[in-house]
């Protein structure tokens, strides 16, 4: 599932990942890889989250090393866990038919009426989940958690604020999915301002005659766009996950140091004021 080359980089990288077991089992909980010394047992942590900060490949299966309780870690194998990556927030589209009903959503008795009837709406994914060697994206709309879905059925938004104008002749479109017209340009010669860009399907949202409408870039006069890559796989995210975490922490050392400088600098010009 995890190559070496990524298992080295998350185990040496001080960040982490989440791991939820579900299904009961004999399996012990131990110190250390040694296994010599039992400190608890699987059936008494499962429907938890737990932080793992290591993954380590041992004869032939994945151990996890995690926060047992309070300072203690413990060590298991042998299970077959759900795995949370976290990640950048990004606002997605159903690319194809919603589909909910999937072995992830099944383990965690995860059902949404919502969830069924919004393949057109623009919802959140918050969080990478894997299991059973698939890659899935966990999904927010406002304030409520739809389930998880896999990768392969999102269109990413990506941030995009570029001016352009649009071909003559061509169609304006009120949703993404391309089916509602807004209206077809007739020589206009106006000057708009992109949002948002699905790299996948080479669309634009931007504000036209106060509307959010889309289309499509070959309508544009916005020529090649930049894509971003997202994960496909489980290497990938896992991968990406350690970036995302480690670029958060960076960011905050920075704003701790930043802080401290205009501290400093306010006293410096105090002092030249006295």
């Amino acid at each position: 599932m995890f190559s070496n080359a990524n298992l080295d980089v998350f185990n040496n990288s001080d960040t982490h990942i989440n791991m939820l077991l579900y299904e009961e089992s004999d399996e012990k909980i131990y110190n250390d890889l040694n296994m010599n010394i039992i400190i608890g047992d699987v059936n008494s942590i499962l429907y938890t989250v737990l932080k793992v900060d290591k993954i380590i490949e041992f004869e032939g299966e994945y151990c996890y090393s995690f926060k047992f309780s309070n300072k203690i870690k413990g060590i298991i194998k042998g299970v077959k866990p759900i795995l949370l990556l976290p990640k950048a927030r990004n606002q997605v589209r159903f690319s194809g038919k919603v589909g909910m009903n999937n072995c992830i959503n099944d383990k965690l008795d995860i059902t949404n009426e919502l969830s069924s009837s919004s393949s057109s709406r623009i919802v959140f994914s918050t969080i990478y989940a894997t299991y059973d060697g698939e890659l899935y994206e966990g999904l927010l709309y406002g304030n409520q958690f739809l389930g998880f879905v896999p990768s392969h059925t999102l269109s990413i938004l990506q941030r995009l604020t570029k001016e352009f104008q649009i071909n003559n002749g061509s169609i304006v479109f009120l949703d993404s999915k391309l089916r509602k017209q807004a209206g077809i340009s007739k020589n206009d010669l106006t000057v708009y301002k992109s949002e948002f860009f699905i790299a996948s399907e080479d669309i634009v949202r931007f504000i036209y005659e106060k509307k959010r409408c889309w289309i499509p870039v070959k309508d544009t006069s916005l020529g090649a766009v930049l894509k971003k890559h997202s994960p496909t796989t489980i290497n990938e995210a896992l991968f990406s996950s350690v970036a995302f975490q480690l670029n958060k922490k960076l960011t905050k050392s920075h704003s701790y140091y930043l802080k401290i400088l205009k501290r400093e600098l306010k006293k410096v010009d105090a002092n030249n004021e006295s």
